[in-house]
């Protein structure tokens, strides 16, 4: 089998991918391998589609703003005749909280969103427990609020990306790689479980917390490790919300 270009993982990234490369009408044929179409093990439908721009880096701010606007317009321009693309997008804010040790990460980081054009606002604990009564405030010294930050249905947005890819004319194969062959240093074919062999011109890897596992297979080292996300859930009515990070100096809500 050959294709022009082969992607590697069909998470969220991988089926963006698809779609984004789909839509453009200028990447030929293209191919996602994804071993399990019903995404059990994946890691986008665990996360909190959450979509910010409290980056610390101008060009991650700028990743998130065009985030922000696509998914804004997802359900218009993503919808299929077998899938309406309803990702729940909400604009419910992001705040961020921080103990006296990360108080100079967290104003360093807001100068950079406001010179980026965020519209966030930094919040003493005063105004915190003015605005946000229910959030606990121990240990905490300064927050950032951006209000008009959003938040999505990650499993949602993932099966919109994959039905539009797929209505471009994207395969999705059900299969794993478990090999790569090169040819001076560009990889050219994939070495499926299933016995096939896929050739191409181009190779993504999009594998998320199996990029390492992938890239080994180029005798490539990927410094990209699993990390443990902590979520909290509360169910109303709720007197107080305490959240810290023992790590990072830092929380978000």
């Amino acid at each position: 089998m050959k294709s022009d270009i082969i992607i590697i993982g069909g998470g969220i990234m991988g089926s963006a991918a698809a779609y984004f490369l789909g839509v453009s009408g200028r990447a030929g044929t293209v191919s996602v391998i994804k071993p399990d179409p019903t995404y059990s093990k994946a890691t986008t439908p665990a996360g909190a589609g959450g979509v910010r721009r409290l980056m610390c880096r101008p060009e991650n701010i700028r990743m998130s703003q065009f985030s922000l606007d696509f998914y804004a317009d997802f359900q218009d321009v993503m919808a299929t005749e077998d899938n309406p693309a309803d990702i729940q997008f909400r604009r419910q804010g992001y705040l961020f909280l921080t103990s006296p040790g990360g108080v100079d990460d967290l104003t360093r980081n807001f100068d950079t969103q406001r010179k980026e054009g965020v519209p966030a606002e930094l919040l003493d604990v005063s105004a915190l427990h003015a605005r946000f009564p229910s959030v606990g405030t121990e240990n905490v010294v300064l927050a950032c609020h951006s209000p008009e930050d959003g938040w999505i249905d990650p499993q949602a947005a993932l099966i919109g990306f994959r039905k539009k890819a797929e209505s471009l004319g994207v395969k999705f194969l059900r299969d794993r790689v478990v090999g790569l062959e090169t040819s001076k240093s560009a990889v050219t074919r994939a070495v499926l479980q299933s016995g096939d062999q896929l050739t191409g011109e181009t190779f993504l890897n999009t594998a998320g917390t199996w990029v390492g596992e992938i890239a080994a297979m180029t005798s490539a080292e990927l410094p990209v490790k699993p990390m443990c996300r902590v979520q909290h859930f509360c169910a109303a009515p709720m007197r107080s919300s305490h959240c810290r990070s023992s790590r990072t100096k830092a929380a978000f809500l």
